[in-house]
C-alpha cells in the first residue's frame, strides 16, 4: 500500500512526540525476534496504544480519521499486531466499537470468545459452501488445523530471516 502525504505527517507526529521504541515489540511488553511493522500497523498501534482496558477502547471511526485508513485496512492491520507482534488486542463488538490493549482475564476471555465464534461461523460457511455430502466436518476441522500450523510456521520462519 502506497502511503499518502496525510499518513506520512501523521507517522512524523507521532515519532516527535512517541519515544522510537513505541513501534518496537518490546514497548508492548513482546519479547523476541523483532519483525518489521508495517506502515498500517504503525498507524493503528499509535492510536490504540493508550487504551488501556475495555472502557478505553478507540472507536475505529477515530482510527479512521487520524490515520487515513479505511476501516478494512484498520481490520487487517490489527489482525497483523495480534498475530504477528503478538500483541494483546481486544475489541468491542457493539455499535462505534473500537479497540483496547486488554488488561484483564475477562476481556482476553471476551475477545477470545468472539474470535472463536467468528471462526467457527466461517467454517459453517465453508462446510455448507462445500456441500455436506461432499465433506465432513471434523475432515474440515482437520485440514484447518494443518494448514493453522502450517502458517503458524510459516510466520516463525519470516520473523527468524527479518
Amino acid at each position: 500500500m502506497q502511503i499518502t502525504q496525510p499518513q506520512i505527517t501523521r507517522i512524523t507526529q507521532i515519532e516527535n512526540n512517541n519515544p522510537a521504541s513505541l513501534f518496537e515489540p518490546s514497548a508492548a511488553g513482546v519479547s523476541g525476534p523483532a519483525v518489521h511493522w508495517t506502515a498500517e500497523e504503525s498507524l493503528v498501534w499509535a492510536e490504540i496504544w493508550r487504551a488501556k482496558g475495555r472502557a478505553d477502547a478507540v472507536p475505529i471511526a477515530a482510527i479512521r480519521e487520524r490515520a487515513h485508513l479505511p476501516e478494512r485496512t484498520i481490520k487487517k492491520a490489527v489482525r497483523g499486531l495480534r498475530v504477528r507482534h503478538s500483541l494483546l488486542i481486544g475489541a468491542v463488538r457493539e455499535k462505534d466499537g473500537g479497540y483496547y490493549l486488554i488488561q484483564t482475564a475477562d476481556e482476553l476471555e471476551e475477545t477470545v470468545g468472539y474470535l472463536k465464534s467468528q471462526a467457527l461461523s466461517e467454517l459453517v460457511s465453508a462446510y455448507i459452501l462445500l456441500g455436506k455430502s461432499q465433506v465432513r466436518l471434523r475432515e474440515l476441522l482437520g485440514q484447518m488445523e494443518l494448514e493453522i500450523t502450517k502458517n503458524s510456521q510459516m510466520t516463525q520462519k519470516e520473523e527468524q530471516r527479518q
